[in-house]
């Protein structure tokens, strides 16, 4: 790439800015790596634009460093998880202690440092693999700038309480009629402006074509997950209940915390966890005491005390801890 610059010379300084210039006939290609596959290809670099002056931000990992700006996006995972997926360098800089990048030698740890000084920035466009390899790390193909729009001009941006961005990801397939067939995407939610609670929160979920947002499906992962990062285990009634499962099947299982004796131990696929666990009127109660433990959380960074981790059937205790939350964040909580 340096090369690339070389030729173009001065003329990259009389560009104009965010508008992208065709490079394609130059013949310059750059290296990627098939997040899939884990492969090395090389794509012919098709447009580079010239970027205003942003925040400098350097991500270093395995000796190498990339100099970028906070919208670059890095390929990483969460040290708890399998699911990768690219971010913005700017909204990892508080949390990347908690993630590794892939690199040209695996996964990595790596560190944010964010530079006093602007720096302007040359981004560039990759023909097929949407991703390519700055200094060993893996990166986005940044393109130039946003490419969505917004319908109305500058009204609804200014004008709204609150913008959600919707980013499509990894297709969804299935085997038909023994042929890979779409019927799927994997969607990112992101509050990009937000006047009545913190922005910039993110969410991913999966959208089915013809069929919309599988609920009880998301409700699952989200307790699982909650399960395999919490370090206590989550006690409802004196049992202890858990969900997991990595493979095909899934698994909803309550047992005595004192003595391990399972009570109730129920397998199932994941597009059954409503029919099996969610409309089963027997883990009805220890079922709501996880989902109070995963979406109800305290204040501050005291260990969160849920409805799930006291008595069910004290309703004033219940009540004595929705007070205790209201006091402490000073507004009041809905009734259940």
């Amino acid at each position: 790439m340096r090369s690339l610059f070389s030729q173009l010379g001065f003329e990259f300084d009389k560009m104009q800015f965010n508008q992208p210039i065709d490079v394609r006939h130059l013949g310059y290609e750059v290296k990627t790596l098939n997040a899939k596959t884990g492969k090395e290809e090389w794509n012919l670099v098709l447009n580079i634009v010239r970027k205003q002056q942003a925040e400098h931000m350097i991500v270093s990992s395995n000796g190498r460093s990339l100099s970028c700006s906070p919208d670059h996006k890095i390929f990483v995972k969460s040290k708890e998880s399998d699911t990768a997926k690219y971010k913005e360098v700017g909204l990892l800089k508080n949390t990347f202690t908690s993630h590794v990048v892939l690199t040209d030698s695996g996964w990595r740890e790596f560190v944010i440092e964010s530079k006093d000084e602007l720096t302007e920035i040359a981004d560039i466009e990759v023909e097929g693999e949407h991703s390519y390899l700055s200094n060993g790390i893996l990166s986005h193909n940044t393109l130039y700038g946003d490419p969505s729009t917004t319908p109305g001009g500058m009204a609804i941006p200014y004008h709204a309480s609150t913008r959600i961005k919707l980013t499509g990801g990894q297709q969804i397939k299935q085997t038909i009629n023994g042929k890979d067939a779409v019927v799927g995407i994997n969607v990112t939610c992101k509050t990009i402006k937000n006047k009545v609670a913190r922005p910039w929160r993110e969410v991913s979920f999966e959208i089915h074509f013809g069929k919309g947002i599988r609920e009880n499906e998301q409700l699952f992962d989200e307790l699982r997950e909650y399960c395999e990062k919490c370090k206590e285990p989550v006690i409802v009634d004196g049992m202890k209940v858990k969900v997991d499962g990595a493979g095909a099947w899934k698994y909803f299982t309550v047992s005595d915390n004192k003595t391990g004796e399972v009570v109730h131990d129920l397998k199932f696929y994941k597009s059954e966890f409503g029919e099996k666990v969610i409309n089963n009127p027997e883990v009805q109660l220890y079922l709501t005491g996880l989902m109070d433990a995963t979406f109800i959380m305290g204040n501050g960074d005291d260990n969160h005390k849920t409805l799930a981790s006291i008595d069910l059937g004290s309703a004033t205790e219940v009540e004595a801890v929705k007070a205790e939350r209201a006091s402490k964040s000073g507004k009041s909580l809905l009734s259940d």
